[in-house]
């Protein structure tokens, strides 16, 4: 059964270019570049037409053409010192009318190249403030819109993505540290197996453990509740110590009660320092009921049932700091899921301002 595909109407150029934003970005830039460009040859070619007219104004001002005055006009003068050099060599009574008529009609041709050079002056100089007003100026402002959009854009994604990125480190961080302890359970679980520890009694002492007890609190190792006695965990080895001999009550009675100060007749150990001087009496008997009483405990406790003991203690307390450490974990998670959620609704509308700005 084919998927129906569903569109969001106006969200089709982001949904189809969700993890294209560094391509659409790209584009963008190059846009703005031939934006910038085309500014550019525009300013440039303001600039030609300014000095254009401004040169053909400054030509058509070097002629002054005035018909009173001939010797203000140096073209003039000396157009009419070269006919009369002509006119002084022709015999023609007519020659000073041709003079007058040519002299006229130079004068006139100047004047119009002058109006002509004024008129285009004119028309260059309108020119540069039309393309300056109506074509320089709207896209000059439509740049600066521009830029400042996309640096905005750049500055939000920029700020979504180093939000994402540090929820997704702080996520690796705490699966790194779940992996670790993970481990470490494992690890002395299963040493705690080969003793001969009872799954069961592991699995009863981490039950009875805040941790299981309250699995969305944070775990505080300092409030921990004290693990129940080590005879609750192992019956027959409690039933086994009790009819012992070696756990009889007067035995107990003995090590409980402290050993008793020697009668003043009894012998005692003096040191000396070499130089006749000793120093205070110790007695032997208690030094004696001291050694005697430690080389009891040790007797009466097993070395073997104490390591198990341990080692329970110790599987369990691992137990509860995988569980922390997976429960925090799993948090970190959820934030980074939805920071990726955030992330990805943020693009999509940053690809749709994308679209309105520059398709439209």
């Amino acid at each position: 059964m084919e998927v129906a595909r569903t569109t969001i109407p106006g969200l089709s150029f982001p949904t189809d270019l969700l993890f294209n934003l560094d391509a659409v970005r790209k584009h963008c830039t190059a846009d703005l570049a031939t934006h910038n460009a085309c500014l550019s040859m525009l300013k440039g070619r303001m600039q030609l037409e300014h000095y254009y007219a401004t040169e053909l104004a400054r030509l058509a001002d070097q002629f002054k053409i005035d018909d009173e005055d001939d010797s203000n006009d140096p073209v003039g003068a000396e157009l009419g010192a070269i006919d009369g050099k002509r006119g002084a060599d022709d015999d023609d009574g007519d020659g000073g009318n041709d003079r007058t008529s040519r002299s006229s009609t130079l004068k006139e041709a100047l004047r119009g190249l002058r109006a002509q050079y004024t008129n285009t002056s004119v028309q260059h100089k309108a020119l540069a403030a039309n393309l300056d007003e109506d074509v320089y100026q709207p896209m000059h402002t439509l740049y600066k819109y521009l830029v400042k959009k996309e640096s905005k854009l750049t500055v939000c994604t920029t700020r979504v993505r180093k939000q994402t990125k540090a929820f997704e480190e702080h996520y690796r961080k705490q699966h790194i540290k779940f992996d670790k302890h993970f481990k470490d359970a494992s690890t002395t679980y299963a040493q705690a197996m080969d003793v001969g520890i009872a799954r069961e009694i592991i699995h009863n002492q981490y039950l009875a453990s805040p941790v299981h007890l309250r699995p969305h609190e944070k775990h505080h190792p300092d409030k921990r509740t004290t693990p129940p006695p080590t005879h609750s965990l192992d019956p027959a080895a409690t039933s086994d110590a009790v009819s012992s001999p070696q756990h009889s009550p007067e035995l107990i009675t003995t090590i409980g009660t402290p050993a008793k100060p020697p009668p003043p007749s009894s012998p005692h150990i003096t040191v000396s320092d070499g130089t006749g001087n000793t120093s205070r009496p110790r007695s032997t008997s208690m030094s004696r009921s001291t050694l005697d009483g430690t080389k009891l405990v040790s007797w009466l406790l097993p070395s073997g049932q104490q390591k198990k003991d341990n080692l329970l203690i110790t599987s369990v307390k691992a137990i509860e700091t995988a569980e922390t450490s997976r429960h925090e974990c799993r948090v970190a998670w959820n934030g980074f899921e939805d920071a990726r959620v955030a992330l990805f609704r943020s693009i999509q509308s940053i690809l749709n301002d994308y679209q309105v700005r520059w398709i439209h």
